[in-house]
């Protein structure tokens, strides 16, 4: 497996072509920014013109700003076609005894994610608009400020029995049949209204995961001292 710059692994001797003349069944992975073949080859790229490239930046972040991808977000999808072709890869040499080389690019990859807004665009002529973190299958979906500072949590509801069960955890069941509420579309038409009542729940409360990393320390202290030598 390599994703050397396009050329670095056959400068050394170690391309595909050549490594075949020692293992004819090996099976070489590339995981190249924009592939190896001539079409897309670009040289050195890093995760920031990968995302400008594919767009996703100009979708992601809120209505008012996009944001940036936050880190090597490719990185961390192209791997997941790797592992998926490199089995079916595994399962051919194992009834034809061949190996192959598996050029992927990791700027295609990342488009599988950008599918929907592709297809709205190629079908319905419409283009991708930020969202922020709402979607259109579900309401609440966001990050709510909790207490402290720079605290927070996410809560979502995909189902009406999840909203009913929220609605009860809140100490507001009327919300479950409030007008404004009582669907998932009427959720959607007030939903800034709905994620300011969340929000207030939250605001007075500490995140979980506060409590979840307290009690670790707690127990690396008490573990600590029943190692301590007497």
């Amino acid at each position: 497996m390599e994703n050397f710059t396009p050329g670095v692994m056959d400068k050394w001797g170690l391309g595909y072509e050549a490594l075949t003349k020692i293992n004819p069944d090996i099976i070489m992975v590339r995981q190249n920014g924009f592939g190896t073949r001539p079409v897309q080859e670009s040289g050195r790229i890093w995760d920031d013109p990968r995302g400008d490239r594919r767009n996703s930046y100009y979708i992601d972040g809120r209505t008012e700003a996009a944001a940036s991808g936050g880190g090597c977000y490719t990185d961390c999808i192209s791997p997941r076609f790797a592992s998926a072709a490199l089995i079916a890869a595994l399962d051919y040499r194992d009834r034809t005894g061949k190996g192959q080389l598996i050029d992927l690019a990791q700027f295609e990859t990342a488009l599988y994610f950008l599918l929907p807004g592709l297809l709205d665009t190629a079908v319905n002529d419409r283009e991708p608009v930020r969202s922020g973190n709402a979607v259109s299958w579900a309401a609440p979906h966001n990050v709510y400020p909790c207490k402290g500072e720079e605290r927070w949590c996410t809560i979502t509801a995909t189902s009406e029995s999840q909203w009913t069960a929220l609605c009860e955890l809140i100490d507001k069941p009327e919300l479950a049949t409030d007008p404004r509420f009582d669907t998932l579309q009427h959720r959607k038409e007030n939903e800034t209204a709905l994620d300011a009542l969340i929000e207030a729940w939250t605001i007075n409360r500490t995140p979980i995961r506060d409590d979840f990393f307290a009690g670790c320390r707690r127990s690396r202290r008490d573990s600590r001292k029943l190692r301590r030598p007497f």
